[in-house]
């Protein structure tokens, strides 16, 4: 899963730097709290964060990305001046091996979907299969599509990207 924090640098600019630390802090602890005992989080660079699941299909990951992307919503952030602040994220999956092989073009696929839900409004979970990236694979049977996933979490009602 590739987790952005929507819209951070205009936050960073706006309350500062110190403010921004402190919302990435209360990021990694949502998605921290979110996880199971064996499943690795890392803060990716800048306001991304990278989490490995291991053992989990495509459904179970898109699960486990909506309890986060839902965690996040719940932050608030009350700046200096008293304003208080909402955080959202948007959070790109796709899983081994069903999409790659390897862990770059693992990366590379959640990194799309991440970018594909950001262009589909921010602040919801994109999936990504199979397509044109060097390193996947098709899975038999499997339609290629990236999917996107409406707000409410509901996984039984898709909207194609």
């Amino acid at each position: 899963i590739m987790i952005d924090v929507d819209h951070f640098r205009l936050f960073n600019e706006e309350e500062g730097h110190d403010a921004g630390d402190t919302v990435l802090r209360k990021v990694a602890e949502a998605i921290k709290s979110m996880l199971r005992p064996y499943d690795l989080a890392a803060r990716y660079g800048g306001e991304e964060f990278t989490v490995v699941l291991p053992g989990a299909g495509e459904v179970e990951t898109m699960t486990i990305a909506e309890r986060i992307r839902q965690k996040i919503a719940q932050i608030e952030f009350v700046a200096t001046s008293g304003r208080t602040r909402h955080v959202t994220a948007s959070l790109g999956c796709a899983t081994m091996p069903k999409i790659a092989q390897e862990a770059v073009p693992l990366l590379k696929a959640a990194d799309e979907a991440l970018y594909q839900a950001k262009r589909s409004g921010r602040n919801r979970c994109g999936s990504y299969r199979a397509r044109r990236l060097p390193g996947f694979r098709r899975a038999p049977g499997r339609s290629l599509h990236r999917r996107c996933f409406p707000r409410s979490g509901r996984h039984h009602r898709r909207y194609d990207c």
